[in-house]
């Protein structure tokens, strides 16, 4: 099965990508070795991500500048240069502008201080890019990746490659998929946790809302006992004076309203 990413329009005809990864946040690099002699794949380029939850959730590539070149046939540069130094690091143009950053500035990013190297067309899959081993550094994952992208001689292969990886004496726990099903699970609708906190936000408000409506109902009654009493001792029956107090309301809802 090919597998496709919006922001690799320019990459060879013969290009293909699948994605290796487990369910840990990361695992060691040398599975890119093993995987580089599988028959039909042309390039490996492991990666470190990281989320970044500082003004929204974003994800954070950390990436070995040659081999991620290899797979995804390079960023497009708007300004400035690739990264050099350690603490360099790549946004794209979607992320400068929202950030309001340009080539030279620093970036705070995991508590430390990035230099904006340069601005790079959107749809690499992130929107920010560091030098791998500068963030397994600072994550205290050192040679570990998060997932690896395989680039496949022919987009026909990508199925023969991930069924050789998909073998359990090659990579026992690995999850193997195209590169196309990992863009839905970067989606909001993926971040962990996130569904349980909208669950419990919406049953909080729920919770509130009806202790607001039995509270209002509770007061109206007791400001009304005076009135009870009185149809009570004119020998009213329950069901009328609830009959009375509702006409009541709704008289008074539709003059508000």
């Amino acid at each position: 099965m090919s597998a496709s990413h919006p922001g690799c329009s320019r990459k060879p005809q013969s290009a293909s990508k699948a994605l290796a990864r487990t369910s840990c946040c990361s695992l060691p690099r040398h599975p890119s070795n093993k995987i580089k002699d599988l028959k039909y794949v042309q390039a490996v380029a492991p990666a470190l991500l990281q989320f970044n939850s500082t003004g929204g959730v974003e994800v954070v590539y950390g990436i070995d500048r040659d081999s991620f070149r290899e797979v995804t046939g390079g960023f497009i540069f708007l300004s400035g240069r690739d990264m050099e130094a350690p603490d360099d690091v790549l946004v794209d143009d979607w992320a400068a502008r929202a950030k309001n950053l340009k080539v030279g500035d620093t970036y705070n990013l995991f508590n430390n201080n990035w230099h904006v190297a340069g601005i790079v067309e959107h749809g690499k899959g992130s929107r920010v890019f560091v030098p791998i081993a500068t963030l397994q550094d600072l994550v205290g994952a050192h040679d570990k990746a998060s997932i690896f992208f395989i680039k496949c001689t022919r987009p026909e292969h990508a199925e023969d490659v991930m069924e050789e990886m998909r073998k359990p004496e090659n990579f026992p726990g690995y999850t193997i998929r195209p590169l196309k099903d990992l863009l839905s699970l970067m989606t909001s609708t993926n971040i962990p946790g996130l569904q349980v906190f909208i669950d419990a936000m919406i049953a909080l408000a729920v919770s509130i809302g009806l202790l607001v409506i039995f509270l209002t109902l509770y007061t109206t009654v007791i400001e009304r006992t005076r009135d009870i009493g009185v149809l009570k001792s004119l020998g009213a029956n329950a069901p009328f004076i609830i009959r009375a107090l509702f006409r009541r309301y709704r008289f008074s809802s539709l003059r508000r309203g």
